[in-house]
């Protein structure tokens, strides 16, 4: 989190991210982490924001009362999300409702 400057509430989609990347590093026997390129970090980013964009736009499609009095838990189960990606889904409810949020 520390070297991509991203806030603690991205680490489920971190996490997630560097899944799809490296493989599920549990399974396999500890590798060492090495710094991603700038390549690899953009490529990151760019996913992550599609993602948000994606989650926005079928939380549009809810009423706004629901989506901004919603847990992200709640969230994510009726989109059918990972838990990975609660940090997504709360900057979408964020793009959504403000800082209203609960």
């Amino acid at each position: 989190m520390d070297i991509l400057g991203l806030p603690d509430q991205l680490d489920g989609t971190v996490e997630f991210a560097q899944n799809l990347i490296c493989g599920d590093q549990e399974e396999e026997e500890e590798a060492p982490i090495s710094k991603r390129s700038a390549d690899v970090d953009s490529m990151v980013v760019g996913s992550f924001i599609e993602t948000v964009k994606r989650i926005y736009g079928e939380l549009k499609s809810k009423t706004s009362e629901f989506v901004c009095s919603a847990k992200i838990h709640e969230l994510l189960d009726i989109l059918g999300l990972p838990d990975q990606l609660d940090g997504a889904v709360e900057l979408a409810q964020k793009w959504i409702c403000g800082d209203v949020a609960p």
